[in-house]
C-alpha cells in the first residue's frame, strides 16, 4: 500500500480486497511470524503515536461518545450485568490497594478472586437470596484482602455482622 492518505488507502483496499485476502491466506504463517518478531516495536510505536496524538484521539473518542450515547448506555448495561463479579472484584482490589492491605497479587490469585465474586453474583441470580463476598476479618479492622479471608455469605447475614466480629458463616 503506497498511500499515506487514509482515504487513498481505503480506496486502494476496496479495489484490491480479494487480492489482499488471497495474499494474507497464502502467507499467514509468514505474517504472524513477522508480527510476533516485531511485537515490541509495534507496542513502542503505538505508545509513541498515542503521546503525539493524544488530544486528537481523545477528541475523537468524545465525539463518538456524544453521537452514540444510547448505544454505549445499552452496551454498558449489558456488560455490567454480564461481569458483575469481575467488577466487584476490581472494586475491592482498588479499596484494598488504597488501604495497602491487598495480598491478591499473582495472576492466579486475581483469577480466583474474580471467580469468588462471580460465584456470589451467580448465586444471587440462581436463588432468590442476595449473596455477597465477605471479609472474615474486616478490612476496616486490619484484615487483608486475601483469598483465605474471603467467604460467600447471604447479604442479610453479612449486613447484620457489619464489622464488629470475625465469624465464619456455616450456613
Amino acid at each position: 500500500m503506497p498511500h499515506k492518505n487514509p482515504e487513498d488507502r481505503k480506496a486502494w483496499y476496496e479495489g484490491n480486497k480479494e487480492k489482499y485476502k488471497a495474499y494474507y491466506r497464502a502467507n499467514i504463517e509468514k505474517i504472524e511470524a513477522y508480527r510476533e518478531a516485531n511485537k515490541e516495536r509495534t507496542i513502542a510505536y503505538s505508545k509513541m503515536h498515542y503521546k503525539a496524538n493524544r488530544e486528537k484521539i481523545l477528541a475523537k473518542k468524545m465525539a463518538y461518545r456524544k453521537v452514540n450515547k444510547e448505544k454505549r448506555k445499552t452496551y454498558m448495561k449489558s456488560y455490567i450485568e454480564a461481569n458483575r463479579g469481575k467488577l466487584n472484584a476490581y472494586a475491592k482490589t482498588y479499596q484494598a490497594n488504597k488501604q495497602k492491605n491487598n495480598c491478591i497479587i499473582s495472576s492466579e490469585d486475581k483469577q480466583m478472586a474474580r471467580w469468588v465474586y462471580t460465584m456470589s453474583s451467580k448465586l444471587s441470580e440462581i436463588t432468590d437470596i442476595k449473596w455477597e463476598v465477605d471479609h472474615i476479618r474486616p478490612l476496616s479492622k486490619g484484615g487483608t484482602h486475601s483469598l483465605d479471608n474471603l467467604q460467600i455469605v447471604p447479604a442479610t447475614w453479612n449486613r447484620a455482622k457489619q464489622n464488629f466480629n470475625e465469624e465464619r458463616w456455616n450456613g
